[in-house]
């Protein structure tokens, strides 16, 4: 098969993974919306501003390293992996012992145990992001748009269940989470590839020079969407 044939077929489960997420994210909230109140989605909108802005830092810009990069070894792999996991766990552990005083200053302390959970999607996604951007470079996207659907899909049950039960705020915490896991759980089950101990500082440096145009990039878009 001709790389315009991948192209193609790649373009077309790019589309069915994003209408999809949208249709089963739109069928998820009016689900919701009738069990929940405006507070609980205002609450975790706030939380998402926050852990939007950190997500931005786990990968450190590797795992495009990781796509564009013509020859690639599996020391350049195990050093963007370890490098998304001290990231993701440091930003979590950073998160959680700041959640009171970022609650303070949006002016509602009921964000910060919210928040101390929601910084677990930090670790979810150093676990996943150096299998994702494999996915991506083999043009992989039948699998990445299946591991899309299959992780709202099972992310909107856990937050419609949570809610039918009572938990308020927490089935979209979640719902988050879920989210999160099975998207986790579903890359490393399609990937061939399994982590190893092999991280060189050299590829560190190497993945960093490249890493921090993608991070500087992907701030401003954040800050232009946001504020």
């Amino acid at each position: 098969m001709g790389l315009r044939e991948d192209a193609t077929r790649g373009l077309t489960w790019s589309g069915v993974a994003r209408w999809g997420n949208e249709l089963l994210g739109l069928g998820v909230f009016v689900a919701l919306s009738r069990q929940l109140g405006p507070e609980a989605f205002g609450l975790v909108a706030l939380a998402t501003v926050v852990i939007d802005f950190g997500n931005r830092f786990v990968d450190q810009g590797f795992s495009p390293a990781v796509v564009q990069r013509g020859e690639l070894d599996r020391e350049h792999l195990d050093t963007a992996f370890w490098t998304g996991i001290v990231t993701g766990a440091a930003l979590t552990a950073l998160c959680a012992g700041l959640a009171d005083p970022i609650a303070r200053g949006f002016g509602d302390a009921q964000l910060a145990p919210g928040l101390r959970w929601l910084s677990l999607g930090f670790l979810m996604r150093g676990l996943s992001s150096t299998q994702q951007a494999l996915l991506i470079r083999s043009l992989r996207f039948k699998q990445l748009a299946m591991r899309t659907l299959v992780a709202e899909l099972c992310a909107g049950i856990v937050a419609v269940a949570l809610a039918l039960t009572g938990c308020g705020v927490w089935s979209l915490v979640g719902q988050s989470l879920a989210s999160g896991g099975f998207g986790a759980m579903t890359l490393w089950g399609v990937s061939g590839w399994r982590p190893g101990f092999g991280f060189r500082w050299s590829h560190f440096r190497e993945f960093s020079l490249f890493g921090a145009n993608i991070v500087g990039f992907k701030l401003l878009t954040l800050l232009s969407q946001r504020i």
